[in-house]
């Protein structure tokens, strides 16, 4: 996964791979290519932002309203140090619980740190402050920031929503041989059912499965 403007395509000349038919009302999952496609249309006045709001729904499977909530003190110590992880307070969750999740991959802390350089810069840096701001300077509500993340899917050429980054990071983890227990608490999920309605499955990794026998 890159995280610059730089392009990326498939051996076949093609950028984006297709995406197996959605089951009906589920929001689209996406490949790694189609997501480095939507980081090459941020080049706009708030596209450092907006890059770590997708990578948070995309690498830590976030909720709009968990996104909405964050301050910065969720992500940072008091002397300015990235914690090693985030504690979601409750009142942010869907099940009003407590969950924790991890800041590790490499591309989404390189992101975050010039993310909160160009606040610190701008001199709003009150742990107290939204994590994420609005163009008004205070909290994204769970709906403005939906209609952020299908806006920013379109301006892309996509279809998309923010449950997107959850379905795609379910998935991927799932994929890579996470059993579904630790994606069931890893996405704040009561039951390991719902957890399973969030796996996609692709005919790529169907065919992996029968390579196997």
């Amino acid at each position: 996964m890159k995280t610059t403007h730089e392009g990326k395509r498939s051996a076949g000349g093609g950028r984006r791979q297709v995406r197996p038919a959605n089951p009906r009302g589920k929001a689209p999952t996406f490949t790694e290519l189609e997501l480095d496609d939507v980081f090459d249309s941020f080049n706009h006045r708030y596209d450092k932002r907006d890059r770590v709001i997708f990578m948070f729904s995309f690498f830590l499977g976030l909720r709009a309203k968990e996104l909405a909530g964050l301050k910065l003190g969720d992500v940072l110590h008091p002397s300015g140090q990235v914690k090693a992880g985030v504690r979601l307070r409750a009142e942010t969750t869907k099940g009003l619980k407590v969950r924790e999740t991890f800041l590790e991959k490499k591309e989404l802390l390189e992101a975050l740190d010039d993310f909160l350089a160009e606040r610190k810069k701008q001199g709003r840096f009150d742990m107290d402050q939204p994590l994420f701001m609005s163009q008004k300077g205070g909290h994204f509500s769970p709906n403005t920031m939906q209609k952020l993340f299908a806006r920013l899917f379109l301006k892309a050429g996509f279809r998309g929503s923010s449950h997107s980054g959850r379905r795609t990071f379910a998935t991927r983890l799932n994929a890579m041989g996470v059993d579904l227990r630790s994606i069931q608490v890893l996405m704040g999920h009561a039951f390991v059912s719902t957890t399973q309605g969030y796996v996609e499955t692709s005919p790529e990794r169907l065919r992996k499965f029968i390579k196997l026998l």
